[in-house]
């Protein structure tokens, strides 16, 4: 990536120098690295003022009050970079310390008993304005709250009243993960411990099982798609590998699969050369991120009503099967965990 190069307009305005700084390209100038080009000669490039001070006084002493004041546009924007990144730093620093801080106080309370559940009702602005905008919307938010209550009675179903307001359905399953964050569940896959929090399943596991916290690092190590080619048998982790394969090494840009999902009942995709659909418990998605979010929503439903889903579910040996307790299954722990409805519930095993 190239760097910018400086060049000063000076121009005269009710008395006033007004100094037009107009950034361009040098070759052989990185961005990242603090850099001094002579604005007279292209290119000479200096990794130090004093250099570039040193060649204006040898070769354009009479542009030299000019280049110095180059100079100092370029130290003072470097300057200002380094102090932004020192911050930059700090916050970040300050912010890891404090999270640390938190889950250190949250796994003494929950290993003593004495955590417990505190409905948040303070928040914090950086203006009285702020504040001010954020009570109105809390106004509004229990009017809209009592008129729901009031057309439809105390068994109304908020999110099926939202689901009129928000038509995009995008938006809806954004709002629903948002509202339902507190019923997700994290479940030990060593004996079948459930937990509210991941700092909490860490814990049990470090304290109970001698295992080490999950991490994104070991997330990315774990197989968690499976699928085979229908041609050679090649046993691929991803589905975007057997893509790439039956196009590059059998020529194919249109065929069907079935993916392994450790964990969910499989899943079958069509490749019709750019176009992929993604089928399971014979729905069709025609993107992506809508299969996703509504098999992941939808789950709990597919495994109390269809056999095959609960029947694959036992299956797996290494997701979801308890290693210390054979006598629990994976259905018997699903159903352990529907104390709340069975579409408000998220369930992780790690």
């Amino acid at each position: 990536m190239l760097g910018p190069k400086y060049r000063i307009n000076l121009s005269l305005k009710h008395s006033r120098i007004i100094f037009h700084i107009i950034y361009e390209f040098c070759a052989g100038v990185a961005d990242e690295v603090e850099s001094y080009p002579c604005p007279l000669c292209p290119e000479r490039v200096f990794l130090t003022s004093f250099g570039l001070e040193r060649h204006s006084t040898e070769k354009h002493p009479e542009h030299l009050q000019e280049i110095l004041e180059h100079i100092d546009v370029i130290g003072e924007e470097w300057r200002r970079r380094e102090e932004e990144i020192a911050r930059r730093r700090d916050r970040v620093y300050a912010t890891r310390l404090r999270q640390e801080s938190i889950a250190r106080h949250a796994i003494e309370q929950v290993a003593n008993g004495t955590l417990g559940q505190f409905p948040s009702n303070t928040c914090l602005f950086e203006s009285a304005t702020a504040m001010e905008s954020h009570l109105r919307a809390h106004k509004k938010n229990d009017d809209l709250k009592m008129k729901l209550l009031a057309r439809y009675g105390p068994e109304v179903d908020f999110y099926l009243v939202i689901s009129t307001i928000l038509s995009e359905k995008r938006k809806r399953l954004e709002l629903y993960w948002g509202m339902h964050i507190y019923s997700q569940r994290y479940v030990c896959k060593w004996c079948g411990q459930v937990t509210s929090t991941m700092t909490e399943l860490n814990a049990h596991k470090a304290d109970v099982h001698a295992m080490p916290p999950f991490t994104a690092k070991s997330d990315r190590d774990r197989v968690v798609y499976s699928t085979t080619c229908d041609q050679c048998g090649l046993r691929l982790v991803r589905p975007s590998l057997l893509v790439r394969h039956m196009l590059r090494v059998h020529s194919k840009s249109q065929f069907s699969c079935e993916i392994e999902a450790p964990g969910t009942c499989n899943y079958k995709i069509d490749v019709d050369c750019e176009r992929i659909t993604w089928t399971c418990c014979d729905n069709q998605y025609s993107t992506r991120y809508f299969f996703f979010f509504t098999v992941s929503l939808e789950f709990f439903t597919c495994v109390q009503t269809s056999g095959d889903c609960v029947q694959q579910l036992d299956e797996v040996p290494s997701q979801l099967q308890l290693h210390c307790d054979p006598t629990i299954s994976s259905t018997d722990l699903v159903q352990e965990l529907l104390v709340e409805p069975v579409d408000h519930v998220q369930l992780f095993v790690f």
